[in-house]
């Protein structure tokens, strides 16, 4: 697995193969896959960003927030 770490607000995975991608959702403390392609294609550019095989631009990411409504 490669990992992709975005400071302490996200963690997401792609398998070797380039197939499966995911991130660990923290409020049910497990791996979740991810279906949508798009994210596939965020998380492999994040991934060359974090390598510097290209140059840093904005990124979509699977991220989940705690938010209390009241």
């Amino acid at each position: 697995m490669d990992f992709l770490r975005i400071g302490r607000i996200g963690l997401m995975y792609r398998d070797l193969a380039g197939d499966r991608v995911g991130f660990w959702n923290n409020g049910s403390k497990i791996w979740q896959p991810l279906t949508e392609r798009q994210y596939k294609r965020h998380i492999t550019k994040g991934l060359k960003i974090a390598r510097e095989e290209i140059s840093p631009e904005l990124i979509t990411m699977p991220i989940l927030a705690n938010i209390e409504v009241r």
